[in-house]
């Protein structure tokens, strides 16, 4: 899967998934070290997820999982999974950071801005059914850990950014929730604020990753 991972990566340049990225945000430096790519050529087994971006899960022993995301019009799901694959939290390489705080972020993308683009120490979690109460013990060296989920502006009233952010504080209460304006997630506030406002918002000083 880690050879599968840099093929990808090896494709991203010039291609849709890169066009995607920058309108998100992310530049062609901070996707080359999320290790992000593009399945124009996908491998055996893969094909279902041609013309995707891919968001490869690594740690420190390799590529442990990869998800997918659609960067065109095409119908269905935006966000795909590998058959079987049951990871949960996303860049666990901040962990062993030794910084002394953790964002939180609602998914993979705006992980990669906060910690990629702004130079925060973060994790993501891909949605409300991917936080595991076993993420408490994970997450309890830091002295300071901060929610940085969506703030949805749903038609239904819905809001699964903070019903994110409510689950986790059942079980890191001393978390701070620290809320974006209504309707943006990460990315649109970094692409609207400037990537340098990200660390005030939380009232922390940014640092490298």
């Amino acid at each position: 899967m880690t050879e599968t991972a840099e093929q990808y990566a090896a494709s991203l340049p010039g291609s849709p998934a890169e066009e995607y990225l920058a309108a998100r945000g992310i530049d062609p430096a901070a996707a080359s070290t999320a290790h992000l790519g593009w399945t124009g050529k996908p491998v055996p087994g893969h094909e279902s997820y041609s013309g995707m971006l891919a968001i490869p899960y690594w740690t420190r022993g390799g590529v442990v999982g990869m998800k997918f995301r659609v960067v065109d019009d095409r119908p269905g799901p935006r966000y795909l999974a590998l058959t079987g694959q049951t990871i949960t939290m996303y860049n666990v390489e901040a962990v062993i950071s030794h910084q002394p705080y953790v964002v939180i972020c609602e998914g993979e993308l705006d992980t990669v801005v906060t910690h990629h683009v702004c130079g925060l120490n973060a994790v993501g979690i891909p949605g409300v059914n991917s936080w595991k109460p076993h993420h408490q013990r994970v997450l309890k060296g830091f002295n300071d850990v901060f929610i940085l989920a969506d703030n949805d502006d749903k038609d239904n009233g819905d809001n699964p950014g903070q019903d994110l952010a409510a689950k986790i504080l059942r079980h890191i209460p001393w978390a701070r929730n620290i809320m974006l304006p209504r309707g943006m997630d990460v990315s649109e506030y970094v692409l609207t604020n400037g990537k340098d406002a990200l660390a005030p918002l939380l009232g922390i000083g940014a640092s490298s990753d």
